[in-house]
């Protein structure tokens, strides 16, 4: 069996269980079959036992309400909706590496972004691997803004990914704070034998589960409200800005949404990208601030 149907039916089950909670067996044959699966009961039933059992996301059946549920409490995978975009990556992988076999006049089809950047991917299989085993390991890295490379000895705790470049995030030596490393800028890795021991307190996913992107700082959680107009409202809703995103009012004028996150520099980035299609409601420091970013940006064309 195809490992690609597979992992293309997970990824479907946990999208809909994702967007309709309590849906029923035939709910989910129905979401499938838009995508050309077709399944049975006993099949689903596998499917559910593989991902609860190979990747600890607990998805049980209330006979109340005669449907399936991803239980997230009770999940040992604390970010579910990450290894939802896992499924979708690795099912496109397979589907191009199908895709490429059958010839190579198949490429003529398919359009790739020129500024992809696959520069240090050969570092990230090592680097997982020292994760998963817990080992030390030492680097040198360049600093994009100097162009000085140092050298680091690092405990690596995960890889993260934003806009399709792969960041290294761990505990430097004399530190307690987690730092990032583009892993496209680390040269020279060496794993050493030494094994350290993860502090229980520190956990990245649930910090970059509390942001959009990478910066991390001292702010708190607080609600932001944006307000889009209603074409790009569509876009919107279809990719979520952040994981927290909950719909405020969505009909002819506005859709207006809530995220509870930490604002950083990324949020920003990603409200200025919109231009005139969003206004920050809340929080007003945040409206303060891209309105002057706005205003800058307009004196420099006066100018």
């Amino acid at each position: 069996m195809s490992k690609y149907l597979q992992y293309r039916r997970y990824q479907l089950i946990l999208e809909k269980l994702n967007k309709k909670p309590y849906s029923s067996f035939l709910e989910i044959d129905e979401a499938l079959q838009q995508h050309d699966i077709l399944i049975t009961k006993r099949t689903l039933q596998r499917d559910l036992d593989t991902i609860r059992n190979e990747f600890l996301i607990e998805i049980p059946y209330d006979r109340s309400r005669d449907g399936y549920f991803i239980d997230y409490q009770e999940s040992l995978l604390e970010d579910v909706e990450s290894f939802a975009h896992f499924l979708e990556i690795v099912n496109t992988a397979d589907l191009l590496v199908n895709t490429l076999s059958e010839g190579k006049n198949a490429l003529q089809y398919i359009s790739f972004d020129s500024a992809g950047n696959f520069k240090g991917v050969k570092n990230l299989k090592p680097l997982l691997k020292a994760i998963q085993d817990k080992r030390t390991i030492s680097f040198d890295h360049e600093n994009y803004q100097t162009g000085q490379i140092s050298p680091y000895v690092l405990q690596p705790y995960a890889l993260r990914e934003y806009l399709n470049r792969w960041y290294l995030v761990g505990i430097a030596k004399g530190e307690e704070e987690f730092r990032k490393f583009g892993v496209d800028r680390i040269q020279n890795i060496q794993i050493s034998t030494e094994v350290f021991e993860r502090n229980p307190e520190k956990n990245p996913h649930a910090l970059f589960g509390q942001i959009i992107g990478l910066e991390l700082t001292d702010k708190k959680l607080e609600p932001v409200v944006l307000s889009f107009k209603p074409q790009q409202g569509k876009y919107i809703k279809s990719l979520k800005l952040h994981q927290s995103q909950k719909i405020l009012l969505d009909n002819e004028q506005e859709l207006r949404i809530e995220l509870l996150l930490i604002p950083n520099f990324e949020l920003i980035q990603n409200i200025l990208m919109h231009g005139s299609l969003v206004k920050v409601l809340q929080p007003e420091w945040l409206a303060d601030k891209v309105v002057r970013i706005l205003q800058s940006a307009v004196r420099q064309y006066q100018g």
